[in-house]
């Protein structure tokens, strides 16, 4: 049970402030009066955009918090990419969960290694078992 609660804070800090404030409520609550203006046949529709936009989906928020740990500790995504892979132009997941404990990017989200391979999975868009610059690029340039 603590590590789900650990889990849910981490989710309800958008900002990854290591607190939650009153708009982060705000968030929460106008989100779920969104989702539920949409009748039963919209629901299938636009459930699949709704699922990765949400306050709760644990995915986008480890992002959120390794996109933010990655412009703060490094001057650009590709020198973090370099670092992180061990200076290879592949990043297995094996490298990622070593960076992951040792960097402690994700600490409070409680992940087990299946989630943990899940996460990787999510950033792995081709399914090739490893990330490429360009991929890596493509999930966390947005945050230098």
């Amino acid at each position: 049970t603590s590590p789900r609660v650990d889990r849910l804070f981490k989710l309800m800090d958008q900002f990854k402030r290591g607190m939650i404030q009153l708009c982060d409520f705000k968030r929460i609550i106008e989100e779920n009066i969104q989702n539920n203006m949409f009748s039963a046949t919209d629901a299938l529709s636009v459930s699949k955009v709704m699922q990765n936009r949400s306050t709760f989906d644990w995915r986008t928020n480890a992002k959120q918090q390794i996109g933010l740990r990655l412009s703060q500790k490094y001057p650009d995504v590709q020198t973090s990419f370099e670092e992180i892979s061990g200076h290879k132009n592949r990043l297995t997941y094996e490298h990622f969960k070593e960076w992951v404990e040792k960097s402690r990017v994700l600490f409070g989200f409680n992940l087990t290694d299946k989630l943990l391979q899940q996460l990787f999975s999510d950033l792995d868009a081709h399914k090739k078992g490893y990330l490429t610059e360009v991929d890596w690029a493509n999930q966390f340039g947005k945050y230098n």
